[in-house]
């Protein structure tokens, strides 16, 4: 056997002895450290967050049940109970929950973002996947536009409508009217059992009030864009309605009270 051989084989031995003490001993420090940690307080809550809005601190540890005078120690603290507990609130779009060593908890999460009130309740927003939760106290004052929806789609569980979810085909519905004339939206007569009845009624931003049908609203629409650039038809500007639910026609009057309903909370004004 050469030299070179001899001493790289030697060379090769030490190496593994040294990684084996390493390996046996890593594992006791951390685990003494952790042991350690573990009886420490829980001091600190940590939070990141996707998009523009977050929460005060104080709110997401109220909702963690966390005390400054009945503090838990770190080992005492299960975050995936403490993610049960914030997944029960609607408002969280995605939540996660781990310990930040030695004395911190870290919250990682994103809000739904509300698209829009819904007036057939106080204090009840709704984002695009037409799930319900409240504004307040969780949300900045915002701007938004008003939705009523037919009461029959609400089944109230628990006590609650929170976390429930409005049916695809009436938010894409809903969405796709904002998307062509921004406003407030009452679908709460979409469906009524009487073609006189039977309506979507929009109030524009400039309180025009709009009388449409499910089925044509498209083209009842686009006819009155048309409208609107002639100036002689609308002459008088103020509290206007224009049913176009009858194909090709178009009934213009006025109107002594908005037709469309007000929001309770009225969280659409800033």
């Amino acid at each position: 056997m050469s030299k070179f051989s001899f001493y790289n084989r030697l060379s090769i031995l030490i190496l593994f002895v040294v990684l084996a003490i390493g390996g046996t001993l890593t594992p006791i420090v951390v685990l003494k450290w952790k042991s350690e940690s573990n009886e420490k307080l829980v001091m600190a809550l940590f939070q990141e967050w996707e998009g523009a809005d977050h929460l005060p601190t104080p709110f997401l540890a109220q909702m963690l049940d966390l005390k400054v005078d009945l503090p838990l120690k770190m080992g005492e603290f299960d975050c995936q109970k403490g993610e049960e507990t914030l997944a029960l609130y609607p408002i969280f779009k995605k939540v996660s929950l781990k310990k930040r060593w030695p004395e911190g908890l870290l919250i990682s999460y994103k809000l739904r973002e509300p698209l829009a009130c819904v007036g057939n309740f106080e204090n009840i927003v709704i984002d695009r996947e037409g799930v319900l939760f409240p504004l307040e106290p969780f949300y900045f004052q915002k701007k938004l536009p008003t939705l009523f929806f037919d009461p029959n789609l609400f089944e109230i569980e628990g006590g609650t409508i929170l976390g429930k979810k409005i049916p695809q085909r009436e938010m894409d519905l809903a969405i796709d009217l904002m998307n062509r004339l921004p406003g407030d939206i009452d679908l709460s007569r979409i469906d009524g059992s009487s073609y006189g009845g039977r309506e979507i009624v929009v109030q524009t931003q400039d309180f025009f009030i709009l009388r449409l049908t499910r089925k044509n609203y498209p083209q009842e629409l686009a006819n009155y864009f048309s409208l609107r650039h002639q100036e002689s038809v609308f002459h008088e500007r103020d509290k206007v309605i224009v049913d176009l639910r009858i194909s090709g026609v178009a009934y213009i009057g006025h109107y002594e009270e908005v037709p469309i309903r007000t929001n309770l909370l009225d969280c659409s004004k800033s």
